[in-house]
């Protein structure tokens, strides 16, 4: 699975590992490294396999680089699939930095328009109100009825939907506007048709097992579970075999496929291919060993993975389809609270 937008999950945990100081890396991996590979290497290999008020501007024109820019209902004109989506701010968002708490203005939203307007490349530019993002988010999601019942008109946020001229390319505009004032969360459509695409990729759910260097609490209570510890650190080949077949057995289960340290290190390697501070201080045995599950249409990923994580041996189950609903509820609708802390 190497879709851009894995890519893109890569690059972030590149630039967050390159922000790292090398100088004070040494001594959180010496003579004890394992406490400080646990979150990377899991983040690493998940990525490997996948933000108020009434509609006050609506029906207004603005001036932009010499052409007239309508500013209208989304109800009427707004594209279903914008070349570039701004979210205003809702006060309600978990990450504060942006809005600090507070909803966009009147004179905020106002203001945008203009802005966005004015933006090189920029064709069209479209408001959209709460009512009508609230349905189209009940309809992009009409498959997804757990979905919709967790999601309350006052999540979602108004937004401006933009249209590119021809050969113009969304990241620029996107730059520009996520630091404009009244802003939440900017996406762009390479965001959301990648995403989209990832929906028929095999795999639903990532389960990563204990392995000699797991510091986490589920493994630390697996191991002292033991008997004896004559089999090491890490799941044994013994219980390995066992959930296997546990797993492919649970109704649902499509597809079971095992990756072992050697195949997650060079996913790794890919995927930090720049970080070589990062690389130097990896080895193979810090990898995870994992089962990646394909599940059948229909089945409730989120019950699956509750009951792999009850099992011996699991170090961490992660929810690919759920994570993957959630992205798709931020990037195209700008809903960033519902599913947080549920997918795993």
């Amino acid at each position: 699975m190497n879709s851009p937008v894995e890519d893109r999950l890569r690059e972030a945990l590149t630039e967050a590992g390159a922000k790292v100081d090398t100088g004070a890396l040494r001594p959180l991996v010496v003579p004890d490294r394992r406490r400080f590979r646990v979150d990377v290497r899991l983040a690493a290999a998940a990525a490997a396999v996948v933000v108020a008020g009434a509609a006050t501007v609506a029906g207004f024109t603005v001036s932009g680089a010499g052409k007239e820019v309508s500013v209208a209902s989304a109800r009427a004109q707004a594209p279903d699939q914008a070349d570039v989506s701004v979210f205003l701010c809702t006060g309600l968002e978990l990450d504060k930095k942006a809005c600090q708490g507070r909803a966009a203005t009147e004179q905020q939203t106002k203001a945008l328009a203009e802005s966005l307007s004015r933006l090189p490349g920029v064709a069209s530019v479209f408001f959209e109100d709460r009512r009508s993002a609230y349905e189209r988010f009940r309809k992009a999601f009409a498959d997804r009825p757990d979905i919709v019942a967790k999601v309350k008109a006052d999540d979602v946020p108004e937004s401006y939907r933009i249209t590119l001229e021809p050969g113009s390319k969304p990241q620029p505009v996107s730059a520009a506007a996520k630091d404009m004032p009244g802003v939440a969360l900017v996406s762009d459509r390479t965001m959301t048709e990648d995403a989209a695409a990832l929906r028929n990729k095999p795999v639903d759910i990532s389960v990563f097992l204990c392995v000699g260097s797991s510091d986490l609490p589920s493994c630390k209570s697996y191991e002292a579970s033991r008997k004896t510890s004559k089999h090491g650190k890490g799941i044994t080949a013994e219980d390995t075999d066992k959930l296997a077949r546990e797993i492919s057995a649970m109704p649902g289960v499509q597809k079971v496929i095992f990756e072992d340290q050697r195949q997650a290190y060079e996913q790794f390697k890919k995927a930090f291919a720049r970080n070589k501070a990062l690389l130097a201080a990896t080895e193979v045995t810090d990898m995870p060993m994992s089962f990646r599950v394909s599940l059948t249409t229909g089945t409730d990923s989120a019950k699956v993975a509750a009951t792999l994580r009850t099992r011996p041996g699991v170090a961490q189950v992660v929810d690919q389809k759920c994570n993957l609903a959630q992205f798709m509820l931020m990037a195209d609708h700008g809903i960033s609270r519902t599913l947080t802390n549920t997918c795993g």
